[in-house]
């Protein structure tokens, strides 16, 4: 019976709204369509709130008598004589949930006048909105005095004030840049750097310590020049950004409390109270304080750095980057000059010892030196220009990047410059015949006045960005001007290489391939001239060598008649002498015919010739045996099919 009382009670509770809206809603006799309840305001309350109260209160006052007439009716019930135990349960279930809803409409009543009065005596939404927005800009100006404050120590018992966060972030970047500095000036020095063992080195090993001292330096040059341009002078545009911002919520937060003050607005109480508007003015002023000990070039806050102690140092910096890099790359190529020294003293030395040794082929080389001498030039400088073909790729893809970092620059310039511009256009005293658009792709505030540090950061990277356009510049016309020596060597070899072909071969290919078209017939009856001569040649030598070799042979042996054995050695003679013949016949007819046709063959004579000199050397043994056989033959000590004995061998 508990549940079910629950239950009940729920229930009605539920339905007493349905019932307070089907009230307001239930047709009028007369058929018009009912008005539509307004939405319930929520607190604070505003006098624009009251009509939607009342009607809300309207409703809710309609729906107690429903509710009390519902009470009565369940209490008569609930009173009733000769109920079983069960039934009286119920009812007087029925009845509680009956005076629970009953209560719950006479609070929304007592809550609905409440909320009526208090929007009657409340303030405008105009008023409340400027409440609230000036409770907003007050709380940027605290939180703004207490990023920008800086720390102070304690002195005469006062309490130490915090650092807030923009003054530490500053703070932390103008020590960090002390301490790069410190490291670069101190590796400015090199013979500071330089280690005790320098001297004791040799001249690669000292090029290759001043390429990492440079190196080095170069590194810790460009590590200032972007903790400079990108993290301190960021630091001090942050806290100007948020100076100005917290001068400009000042203003703005005592304009709105002269709208709403003296209004329910100012006493009306909120989560965040009223903040004491006589306090904006001196915060204003220490925020501004904190601002021009930061601006001011002549005044020091704790001894800190100040923003003009900075000035000038972006575009030092970016010369000593130029300078670095220039004294960089000299120290590379002077390192490549030295190592191909050192390469050529090491092959030139190789060179005289090859020539101090002795060799077989030292006359072939003193021969054949004169005619290769062309053709090894020839060689050499089309490999040097292969190369220099190849390096000329890398100097126009050089050329190119140097070309792309200028435009990249001088677009830097041009936005730095119109920004500034653009800021200075905001504070002109005179109007401008033609006003600027913004900087494409750059958000400009409204400043409150003047921002002098965005101002100085922008005109020092203005210095800075020009020294570099400059010094791009210079890159560029330095890599043109070495791609032009470059394309004149270049062309100077192509111009050699023209006059040793000259000397090879006729003037041009061209001249050459006519002049063999107008002369080939008679190059052909030369070359078969050439070939009907020595057929000549070898007919007459065979004719001649046969009695010639008889001759030979019968005055050697002083004979009359040949025997057997007498002919058979004529004959072996003649054999060999005609192969031989035959042999240097064929050889002398082949070049001749290859010389019709502009064929050097030259340094092939010389290359047999050097080839016969070195098997000579190499094979005296067997050079030897062929003229004692040949000399044995002659004088018939034995003859081809004879059978000797030597020392038990057959």
């Amino acid at each position: 019976m508990k549940h079910l009382k629950r239950l009940m009670v729920g229930c009605l509770l539920v339905l007493l709204p349905l019932a307070m809206v089907a009230a307001q809603d239930s047709t009028p006799a007369n058929g018009d369509t009912p008005t539509p309840l307004p939405a319930m305001p929520t607190a604070p309350y505003v006098k624009e709130h009251v009509e939607a109260i009342t009607a809300h209160l309207e409703v809710a006052r309609n729906a107690v008598a429903p509710a009390r007439t519902l009470v009565e009716e369940k209490q008569t019930a609930a009173n009733e004589a000769d109920l079983s135990p069960e039934e009286k349960q119920r009812r007087d279930a029925e009845l509680l949930a009956a005076q629970e809803a009953l209560k719950a409409a006479e609070s929304r009543v007592e809550m609905l006048q409440g909320a009526l009065v208090s929007a009657k005596a409340g303030p405008t939404s105009a008023q409340l909105e400027a409440r609230s927005q000036y409770t907003a800009r007050y709380t940027v100006v605290e939180l703004a005095q207490r990023e920008l404050q800086p720390s102070i120590e304690k002195l005469d018992g006062q309490p130490e004030v915090a650092e807030g966060e923009h003054a530490r972030n500053l703070r932390l970047a103008e020590e960090e840049q002390t301490r790069i500095d410190q490291l670069a000036a101190r590796g400015a020095d090199f013979e500071f750097s330089k280690s005790r063992v320098y001297d004791k080195l040799s001249d690669i090993e000292k090029l290759e310590y001043e390429i990492r001292w440079a190196t080095e330096r170069f590194r810790l040059s460009i590590a200032a020049y972007d903790h400079l341009k990108d993290v301190l002078f960021a630091a001090y545009r942050d806290y100007e950004a948020r100076a100005f911002e917290a001068i400009k919520a000042a203003d703005e937060a005592i304009e709105l409390y002269e709208t709403f003050k003296g209004t329910p607005a100012e006493s009306l109480e909120l989560p965040n109270t009223t903040r004491d508007p006589a306090a904006l003015p001196g915060m204003k002023a220490a925020i501004l304080g904190f601002y021009e000990a930061r601006n001011n070039a002549n005044r020091r806050s704790n001894g800190r750095l100040r923003l003009r102690a900075f000035e000038g140092r972006l575009e030092a910096m970016q010369q000593e980057i130029d300078l670095r890099e220039d004294y960089l790359e000299k120290l590379q190529q002077d390192s490549e000059q030295i190592k191909n020294l050192l390469a050529g003293t090491a092959n030139r030395t190789s060179a005289e010892g090859e020539e101090e040794s002795p060799s077989a082929s030292e006359e072939y080389q003193k021969l054949a030196l004169r005619i290769d001498q062309l053709k090894d030039q020839l060689k050499d400088n089309a490999n040097e220009v292969e190369r220099l073909g190849g390096e000329r790729q890398q100097l126009m893809n050089l050329a190119a990047e140097k070309q792309a970092i200028e435009v990249d620059v001088q677009k830097i310039v041009d936005g730095t410059e119109h920004h500034i511009r653009y800021i200075e256009q905001m504070f002109a005293t005179q109007p401008v015949e033609e006003p600027l658009s913004p900087p494409p792709g750059i958000v400009i505030p409204a400043y409150p006045q003047r921002p002098s540090m965005l101002l100085f950061t922008l005109r020092e990277r203005l210095k800075a960005e020009n020294e570099r356009l400059s010094a791009s510049k210079r890159d560029t016309r330095q890599e043109q001007t070495r791609l032009e020596i470059l394309d004149r060597k270049i062309e100077s070899l192509k111009e050699l290489n023209t006059e040793i072909e000259s000397e090879l071969l006729p003037a041009s290919r061209g001249e050459y391939y006519e002049e063999i078209a107008v002369t080939v017939g008679v190059r052909a009856l030369k070359v078969i001239g050439v070939f009907a001569l020595a057929w000549v040649m070898l007919f007459l030598i065979k004719r001649i060598s046969g009695p010639l070799i008889d001759r030979i042979v019968r005055r050697a042996d002083k004979k009359d008649e040949f025997s057997a054995d007498e002919k058979q050695r004529t004959r072996t003679l003649m054999t060999v002498f005609m192969t031989t013949v035959r042999l240097v016949v064929y050889i002398t007819a082949i070049l001749f015919a290859v010389a019709q046709f502009d064929v050097d063959y030259g340094p092939l004579l010389v290359a047999a010739g050097g080839i016969s000199l070195a098997v000579g050397f190499g094979a005296q043994t067997l050079v030897k045996d062929f003229f004692a056989g040949f000399f044995i033959l002659l004088e018939g000590q034995f003859s081809i099919g004879d059978v000797v004995e030597v020392n038990g061998k057959i």
